[in-house]
């Protein structure tokens, strides 16, 4: 026997154990092909998914191809350990039509501890099939023309536009230009009677709100109105009575001896001059019932009032205006 024959059966022997049965290879396909969107029409990009299951009692590594009627479209490498489920995927971009989907593994390897990656033969196709029929959405609107009754999207049906013998796949801008025009018009119309409502609306609330703010005003300004003037008949009666008990005072001073009046006459002559200076000053009451006097001339003077709350507004804005510069700075 020969060396090459020697060499060449050893090589087949140690080919032969290094190879798995498939029959006690447990892993495979579950359920179909997942897709990344729902509908799927042609020249669209999309991600077509599986789901592989490895029950083997070993962890596994190989390679899964893809294929569309037979021409491949891409593979995808896998590791998936013992017991469990991962997923592969390729990317796919369809044309019109019928289409035969297929993921096959292709290549398979046992992988085990501190040993060497061992090949498996498969002595059947570990697959998945799935037949698509792929429809065209011109006016991508979702609905793939075998459904959609106006492929073009420009108003006239695909029946009209056979009988009509335009192109249905064709957009007519026409017909977009006076839909543009009616809708516009209408859309103008409605928008002028929106505006003119909420302008109406919006100057009955204010008008409602100003004739509110008038009439709490005009209540609450006669209630202070009131209070300060009979507040006012009770100072003005106080004042009176204080009068009339100092004109008695005086009645009693005068008619006391002259021989008093007389030893007071000098030490009384800086005193006479003081005494006419506080009798030139009002008392507090006097000035108190003077400034109700003035609240009370305001409250009847309308415009006088809003005057003073304008010209306080505008001091407390300056005030706070300037405020603001000073810590710009």
């Amino acid at each position: 026997m020969s060396i090459k024959l020697k060499l060449s059966i050893i090589l087949s022997f140690l080919f032969i154990f290094n190879l798995v049965s498939a029959e006690a290879l447990e892993v495979g396909f579950i359920d179909n092909f997942r897709y990344s969107q729902e509908s799927i029409f042609a020249g669209e990009d999309i991600r077509v998914y599986g789901t592989l299951q490895n029950n083997s009692g070993f962890d596994l590594q190989g390679i899964i191809h893809f294929y569309d009627n037979e021409k491949f479209i891409g593979d995808f490498t896998f590791f998936v350990a013992d017991g469990r489920i991962i997923e592969i995927w390729t990317d796919w971009q369809p044309s019109e039509g019928e289409h035969n989907l297929e993921a096959k593994i292709s290549s398979i390897k046992k992988l085990e501890i501190a040993k060497n990656p061992q090949n498996i033969e498969l002595e059947e196709n570990i697959l998945i099939t799935e037949k698509q029929n792929i429809d065209i959405d011109t006016d991508k609107d979702g609905i793939g023309n075998k459904d959609d009754l106006d492929d073009d999207n420009d108003g006239f049906s695909d029946k009209q536009e056979i009988e009509n013998g335009t192109d249905s796949l064709v957009f007519d801008e026409s017909v977009l230009e006076t839909e543009d025009t009616e809708q516009s018009t209408g859309t103008d119309s409605e928008n002028s009677v929106t505006k003119t409502k909420i302008t109406g609306d919006l100057f009955e609330n204010v008008k409602d709100v100003t004739n509110i703010t008038l009439e709490k005003s005009k209540e609450l300004t006669e209630k202070t109105k009131n209070f300060l003037e009979e507040h006012k008949e009770v100072i003005d009666d106080e004042i009176e009575k204080d009068k009339k008990i100092e004109l008695a005072q005086k009645e009693l001073e005068e008619s006391s001896s002259d021989d008093s009046e007389l030893s007071e006459e000098t030490e009384d002559g800086l005193n006479f001059y003081t005494a006419s200076i506080i009798d030139a000053v009002p008392s507090m009451k006097e000035m108190y019932s003077f400034f109700l006097g003035v609240l009370i001339y305001i409250l009847n003077s309308w415009w006088i009032l809003l005057g003073i709350i304008c010209f306080v507004l505008w001091f407390l804005l300056r005030s706070i205006k300037n405020k603001l510069t000073l810590r710009r700075f």
